[in-house]
């Protein structure tokens, strides 16, 4: 993941933050980015757009949300996890 855009996408902010924390500090030069909007915004379709690996976690997403991103994504991949916190987060990363 070193060098990629990564997106961790959940209405449960912490788990993200703490997620993006530990991702920062384990991989050099990755670039994480996190988001909850609750709907389409130009950042989350950039981001969905643009990200080499994107992360939404489904057991803490909007419906409209999730359409929107799947739109903006096209064909590249959504990686779902489907529990609320930052070590299923990580864990649907590392097996990803």
């Amino acid at each position: 993941l070193e060098g990629s855009l990564v997106v961790l996408y959940s209405l449960t902010e912490s788990a993200t933050t703490r997620a993006a924390q530990v991702l920062r500090r384990l991989i050099p030069g990755i670039d994480v980015r996190t988001t909850s909007d609750h709907g389409g915004s130009q950042q989350l379709a950039a981001l969905s757009s643009n990200a080499d690996v994107f992360v939404m976690v489904a057991a803490s997403a909007k419906h409209a949300a999730t359409d929107f991103i799947k739109d903006h994504r096209g064909r590249r991949p959504i990686l779902q996890v489907n529990s609320r916190g930052s070590s299923a987060i990580l864990r649907e990363l590392a097996a990803g």
